[in-house]
Formats: C-alpha cells, structure tokens, sequence
C-alpha cells in the first residue's frame, strides 16, 4: 500500500523575505501549520515543494515565473495570483518601478489571468479596479496579517526618545522634505534618537538629534527586529503625493508599528485618510509643522499609551487572519494527501519546466526590486 503524505498551498514568491511575502503570507503559516507553506522560486527543493502542493498563489510576480504556471498546469494544480499594489496604475506614473512593472498593461494582465482559478487582492480598491477592468472573474479580499509575535524591546535607558523611518526608496525625498526638518526641530528642545533603514545618503547629525543608519535587509523581519532592540518610540510613514497607487494600497505601517511597540505617523492620504477617527494613527499633511506636532503629540507617554492600546486592538481585529485563513481554505479545498510514487514524476515536470523557462530567456532569473513598489 502507498503512504500517503499531506498537502499544502504553497505561496511562491521572487524575495519571500520581503514586506510584501511576509505581512501577507509569512505570517500567515504562523497561524496555518501545515496548511499553508511559502517558497522561493527556483530555490533548491523548489520542485519538491511544488509537487507536493495542493494549490499555488504567485506572490506579486504574474510575468516573471511561467514556469510555475507551465508545471500548474500539465499537473492540474489550481494556480492563483496575490497582488498589493496597481501595477497597472504604477506604469502609468514614471519612477523607480518603472522597469519592473512594463510589462503589466490591462491587456496583458488580463490575458495572463485566464489560466488562473483567482486572484487575491490586498484591498477593496483593487478589488474595484480588477473588477471594472474585467481582469479576472473570482476576485478574493486577502488582507494584510499581523505577527503573532510582539518583538522585545530594549530595556536600557537611552534618556533619548527613538524614531524610527522605514520605507521604501520612493518614500525617502518625502521623508526629508518634511519629516526630517520636523524632527530636527523637535529635537532642539528634547534628545531624539532617529534610525533610518535603507537610506543610502547619509544623515548629518543637529543639536540633539543622534542618527544610526541601519543597511537594507531584504528580510522585512530582521529589520523589524532591529528597530524594536533600538527601542524606536515612533515609526514615522510618509506617502508620496499624487502617487495613483496610494488608493490601492493597505496600512501595512499599523502592523509593523504594533511590531514594534511604537506609535505611527502617517501622511494624511490614502490609505491611511480613513482612520483618523479610529485613534491608532497620528495623521500628517504636508508640512513641518503637522509632522512637529504629531511628533510632539506621540511622545507624551499618556498620549502614547492610549494610541498603542487602540492600535493593539484594531491591529487585533482587523489583521488576525481569519478572513485569510479562509481564502487558503478555498484555493486549496480540503488538503488531499497524494501518494508518493507520483513524486518524482511530478517533481521532473517542475524542473524541467524551471530549465524551459530558463533557456527560453537566456539570462538569469529576475528579482525584481519589489521593495521600491510598496514599502
């Protein structure tokens, strides 16, 4: 008789450490042993994962795995597509994305998607969007998921309060015209701590303001966890104005916050302009002196206490994971165990599908900066 093994829904991403595949998937198997398992394409074992696979969810990358969607479907496995951001609406605006997301025109997306059973959709923006464009019929809400773990905290009296900036590449002209001149301000009159991650220009230090620059990580994770040993206070998150993408995205800033224990400062737009009477947000236009006062504001420990309460709550509510857990459990049915003899076979189809696809472009593998898109 054949011993049967379990299977799973398995997320294939091109940096499955990255903001995007952890707050959407990363910490999704924390809640979902077993059920849920998330891979990087091409990796070693790749083949083994994706034989032994109920179902597949490309994680943001339509056109850069065909080979993936070749082996889906010689071995009839349902194929969905997970996406956080307009790249449709993103192509339309020129900036650092642009090489990245060419390829992505309604047509062409719409053309890609007809060999897929769903598309999951971080917002209800995009749901819209995918909806009024006719981009695909089953169109699924698949949210954003807070860890189940609180990070630790330092302990050690810094007799400074923290800051913290964590965003992408197009974020960083925005955060210097008008968080940074804020901070500096505020730190004037009290000692300030700021840490920035990824910013490859150097910050001078001013009167009471001490900087430590902290070098990309492709991991959103390891960053994270570098903030909350910092003892970062507030984690500030401006948007960039007129950006068409914005109305599709979700605060994702709320949950990395909450990771952290500090408190978020947003720019006052989309996707962030809808909480403001929900109290777990300070919310900025554009100006130094609206950053200043909301600084100012999330650093009064009454204050600070009161916003970390309701964001836990909201955090809680609304990024749990249930409405996820149930979209896993649609694209994957019940988990069906496969007998193992058909491994091997099913194993020789992926490779030879990753080695087709590979020849076929005659280079590398693309590992599209993601992180530019979104964060």
């Amino acid at each position: 008789m054949s011993a049967r093994v379990q299977r799973y829904v398995l997320a294939i991403s091109l940096e499955p450490e990255d903001a995007s595949t952890t707050l959407f998937f990363g910490h999704l198997t924390e809640r979902l042993p077993g059920g849920l398992r998330v891979a990087r394409y091409g990796q070693p074992g790749f083949a083994a994962e994706v034989a032994g696979c109920s179902a597949i969810i490309l994680v943001r990358g339509l056109f850069e795995m065909d080979s993936v969607v070749w082996a889906a479907r010689v071995l009839k496995l349902p194929l969905y597509y997970f996406v956080d951001d307009n790249f449709m609406r993103l192509r339309g605006q020129p900036g650092p994305w642009s090489t990245f997301v060419e390829h992505y025109s309604a047509v062409n997306v719409r053309t890609r998607l007809r060999v897929f059973a769903g598309v999951l959709l971080s917002s209800s923006a995009l749901i819209d969007y995918f909806k009024d464009e006719q981009l695909h019929h089953r169109l699924m809400l698949f949210p954003p998921v807070e860890s189940a773990r609180v990070l630790p905290r330092s302990r050690e009296s810094r007799g400074a309060a923290g800051v913290g900036f964590f965003g992408g590449a197009h974020l960083h002209d925005t955060f210097r015209q008008w968080v940074l001149p804020a901070i500096r301000r505020l730190a004037a009159e009290q000692p300030i701590s700021l840490r920035v991650a990824g910013v490859s220009e150097t910050i001078a230090a001013s009167p009471g303001l001490t900087i430590a620059h902290q070098e990309y990580d492709g991991s959103y994770a390891r960053g994270l966890e570098k903030f909350a040993a910092a003892g970062v206070d507030v984690l500030v998150h401006p948007s960039v104005a007129g950006l068409a993408n914005n109305a599709y995205k979700n605060p994702h800033a709320l949950i990395s916050a909450r990771a952290i224990g500090a408190v978020p400062i947003v720019s006052d737009r989309p996707p962030y302009d809808d909480l403001r009477s929900a109290g777990v947000a300070l919310l900025c236009d554009d100006s130094i002196e609206s950053w200043y006062a909301a600084l100012v504001q999330a650093l009064r420990p009454v204050e600070r206490g009161l916003i970390g309460e309701r964001l836990v709550s909201f955090c809680s509510s609304q990024f749990g994971g249930s409405v996820n857990h149930q979209v896993i459990d649609e694209t994957g049915g019940p988990h069906s165990a496969s007998s193992r003899p058909w491994a091997l076979p099913r194993r020789a189809v992926v490779r030879a599908s990753v080695l087709i696809d590979r020849l076929r472009r005659g280079v590398t593998l693309p590992r599209p900066r993601t992180r530019t898109l979104g964060r």
